[in-house]
């Protein structure tokens, strides 16, 4: 087989060790009857693997140098569909056309964030989402409160999926290494319809405008509104008006919308 020149550019850091590649696929607890969408085909080692597991495995693949080597792996696997195309330029009716749908990959690092949000934001978000990530993308996913690793990422993955790290990856097993280590995280959608999800997401950007800012501050600068019905609102749920934003949870942004709400 010819020696395939790995792209920096494109994020391509390789698995290979099916041990590894075993437990991604069993820690995202797909089974005989899912659809799963793969964005990364890379070598293809992680889509044989799931082909073995599932229903059918679409993958998404941006280097179309890689086609020449998925020839035996579509040959082998009927089940596995390979488009050669960026899925963030994939508009919100394909991937609605997906149905139920499971996300299990090996994430390009550099477009990682892109990628969690437009799954998590289009018109049919997948039922779970397992994938690799670098380590700090992880932590951020899961950060609490008041640590400087909360923010804008957390609070918006929390509004649509309940996240767990699953195990923390070193960097030895990619081809080529990169230099972080990575994790691999599952997360897993629940019913949030009741929340406005879009007035939410607009109250955590605003609370993260300036992070040496108390809450306030930065809710006046993105809301008619005064500091004394501010800091009203505040009062009533019990947060006292000099915190930053990192210092609220989930559940406070949510109660503090619908507050903010009654006085636009």
């Amino acid at each position: 087989m010819k020696v395939f020149d790995y792209k920096k550019s494109l994020g391509q850091n390789f698995i290979y060790d099916i041990n590894l590649l075993n437990a991604i696929v069993s820690d995202s607890c797909v089974d005989k009857d899912d659809f799963v969408l793969e964005i990364g085909t890379g070598m293809g080692t992680l889509t044989a693997v799931l082909a073995n597991r599932v229903k059918h495995v679409l993958s998404f693949e941006i280097d179309k140098r890689l086609e020449f080597y998925h020839t035996d792996l579509l040959h082998k696997n009927l089940n596995v569909s390979v488009r050669y195309e960026d899925f963030l330029l994939l508009s919100d009716r394909d991937i609605c056309s997906f149905g139920n749908y499971k996300v299990v990959a090996n994430l390009p690092y550099y477009i990682t964030t892109q990628i969690i949000f437009k799954l998590l934001e289009c018109g049919n978000p997948p039922k779970s989402i397992t994938i690799m990530v670098q380590k700090e993308v992880a932590d951020r996913m899961t950060a609490k409160p008041n640590t400087k690793d909360f923010g804008i990422l957390t609070l918006n993955v929390a509004l649509h999926t309940k996240p767990k790290l699953m195990r923390i990856v070193k960097s030895e097993v990619f081809t080529p290494q990169p230099k972080v280590d990575s994790a691999l995280m599952h997360l897993t959608s629940y019913d949030n319809s009741c929340v406005d999800k879009q007035a939410v997401k607009k109250l955590v950007k605003c609370a993260f405008g300036s992070r040496r800012k108390t809450l306030v501050n930065n809710i006046l600068a993105c809301y008619n509104v005064t500091r004394l019905q501010i800091v009203q609102c505040l009062t009533n749920l019990g947060i006292d008006a000099s915190v930053r934003g990192e210092a609220l949870n989930l559940e406070q942004f949510i109660a503090l919308q619908e507050q903010i709400k009654k006085l636009c």
